[in-house]
This record gives structure tokens, C-alpha cells and sequence, in this order.
């Protein structure tokens, strides 16, 4: 494809979401709320890991004691096995947590970084701005020589037509 109809077709489909303003921020706003949802299905907080691992240490340490003046250490051996396995079960949830959070992170900062090009763009872009068309896109995908998607960085897909250049006939 050439680049000047490429560019241009870009641009008229992210006018035609930009004619909306209030439309597109509400939509922002739902694409934050979902992405920055709580933890489907944790109840601790990485405060309460933190203690559980703390605490479930220093029961570790009094049984290694307690084993250690014991006359048949071996019988200690599956409590050590199930605090072993409760603490690494802690650590598995909270990195799972640090990783969601680190993901819902990066996801705020790209929303909040749309949400601030559109306030700062006008309603509609007339010419090719790096800067501004690279903070609202995400990706574009060619269809056809005719037709491309283009999807801004909130999800939001656009089909659009990319006018071909006339070619001359030479007789």
C-alpha cells in the first residue's frame, strides 16, 4: 500500500470516532474500570500474604527447634512438608498479584495516555501527527488493498476503505 492513502484512510477512521468526544471518554472510562477490576478470586491483600509468610517462618523456625532436641526428628517431617507447601502457595498468590497489578498498570498508564492526546487533539486531525496518532493507535491490519482495520490503543476496532491512488494508463 502506499503510504499517503494509508496514512490518510488512518486518520478518517480515527476522526470518526474523535466526532464523539463524550462517547469515546465514556468508553475509555469502561475500558479502565474493567481492565482495573479487583483480583477475581483472591481475598488477601499482599499485606495479609506478607504476614501469612512471616508467621508461617517462624513456625518453621520453632518446629526446626523443637525437631532439632527431639529424639525422632523424622516425625517432624510432615509438618515441615505442610508449612513448606502453605508458604509456597502464599508466594505463588502473591506473585500472581504483583503481576496483575504490574499489568493493570501498564494498562491505566496507556488509557490515561489516550484519554490526555484527546483532550489535547481537536475533534478532528487534519494532517499526519506521529505523536498523536501513535498515543491513540495500537495496531493496523490490512484487509485488503481496499480495506484496513485500525485498532486504537482502548480496543476499539475500524474498518476502513483506503482510497487507491489513479494510476496513468500509458497508450
Amino acid at each position: 500500500l502506499d503510504e499517503e492513502p494509508l496514512q490518510q484512510a488512518i486518520l478518517n477512521a480515527i476522526n470518526s470516532v474523535m466526532s464523539d468526544h463524550s462517547a469515546l471518554a465514556e468508553q475509555l472510562r469502561d475500558t479502565m474500570e474493567q481492565e482495573l477490576a479487583p483480583i477475581p478470586g483472591e481475598s488477601m491483600s499482599l499485606g495479609d500474604i506478607d504476614r501469612a509468610i512471616a508467621d508461617l517462618g517462624r513456625q518453621f523456625t520453632a518446629l526446626l527447634s523443637e525437631a532439632a532436641d527431639a529424639d525422632d526428628a523424622d516425625s517432624y517431617t510432615a509438618q515441615f512438608q505442610s508449612i513448606s507447601t502453605a508458604m509456597a502457595e502464599f508466594k505463588r498468590r502473591k506473585a500472581k498479584i504483583l503481576q496483575i497489578r504490574q499489568e493493570q498498570e501498564q494498562t491505566n498508564r496507556r488509557v490515561q495516555a489516550v484519554a490526555s492526546v484527546l483532550k489535547t487533539a481537536s475533534s478532528e486531525l487534519m494532517e499526519w501527527d506521529d505523536n498523536v496518532i501513535y498515543q491513540l493507535l495500537e495496531k493496523v491490519t490490512v484487509l485488503s488493498r481496499e480495506r484496513i482495520r485500525v485498532t486504537l490503543r482502548d480496543g476499539l476496532e475500524i474498518e476502513q476503505a483506503v482510497e487507491q491512488p489513479k494510476r496513468r494508463k500509458f497508450t
